[in-house]
């Protein structure tokens, strides 16, 4: 009996909303014999039953449930699919927290000497339309860069204060100034290494969806530094950089 899910996936994390509150999405495609679909959701350390519910399937070639969730993870997603003779589980952990991309020169991509690691358990990392628990390097970087992060002791810290799961996507690219993250109609002037950094990162903001995340970090600077790039200029540029993403996805920017 085929069943795929494309959501949620392992160790996924749901942006919570003022409400303290997460929309979480069940989704997939299922063979044309499925009946119905049964979804229990658990706090994994307690074994609490969080939810219980159970649809029956019209006959279509895919499936879509929305359940809001508090706050809080890692929960355990146990999901069948019942025909009139057999039935399919998938198990997956996903959380409900706080949700951040990455982007800028260096020190937002993986070029520590050391590998870091996670001590919570409670970081996960996003790349690539993947959902993973988090390890340096972390995956996703426009530079590819292999090295250690901040990143993990960064969502360690703020699960431990949130008591909530944290994801992370970066998609920075060492060494670059702040005009090569400018929209490609306004500037043209990148190489082919670092062409293309901000739809780079409009993909993963737009890969996260509407309400996706909690904020975009902006982690650069010192290239525009050691290169003698003008306080206005650099004010216009990240100006129109912040314009331009604010008018196609949600989530306020932070600089670093």
């Amino acid at each position: 009996m085929a069943f795929c899910l494309f959501s949620p996936q392992d160790y996924q994390v749901f942006q919570r909303n003022e409400s303290n509150e997460g929309s979480v999405i069940f989704s997939g495609t299922v063979s044309c014999e499925i009946t119905h679909f049964t979804v229990e959701i658990f706090e994994e350390i307690s074994q609490e039953k969080i939810e219980d519910i159970t649809w029956e399937h019209q006959q279509e070639s895919h499936f879509f449930l929305q359940m809001v969730l508090p706050a809080g993870g890692w929960y355990i997603a146990r999901i069948f699919a019942f025909s009139k003779h057999d039935k399919s589980l998938i198990s997956l952990r996903f959380g409900v927290g706080e949700v951040f991309i990455i982007a800028g020169q260096s020190n937002s991509t993986n070029y520590g000497e050391e590998l870091s690691e996670q001590s919570s358990g409670m970081v996960a990392c996003f790349a690539a339309n993947t959902w993973s628990l988090a390890k340096d390097p972390l995956p996703g970087a426009h530079d590819m860069s292999s090295g250690g992060s901040p990143w993990l002791f960064f969502g360690d810290v703020l699960s431990k204060k949130l008591c909530v799961p944290v994801g992370i996507a970066i998609t920075g690219h060492g060494g670059t100034k702040i005009k090569e993250w400018l929209p490609n109609d306004e500037y043209h002037g990148q190489s082919e290494e670092k062409k293309g950094l901000f739809n780079w990162l409009m993909i993963r903001i737009q890969q996260l969806g509407l309400q996706g995340f909690r904020a975009l970090l902006w982690h650069q600077g010192e290239s525009d530094v050691g290169n003698g790039t003008k306080q206005d200029d650099y004010f216009c540029r990240l100006k129109t950089i912040i314009a331009k993403r604010v008018n196609n996805a949600s989530g306020i920017f932070l600089g670093l």
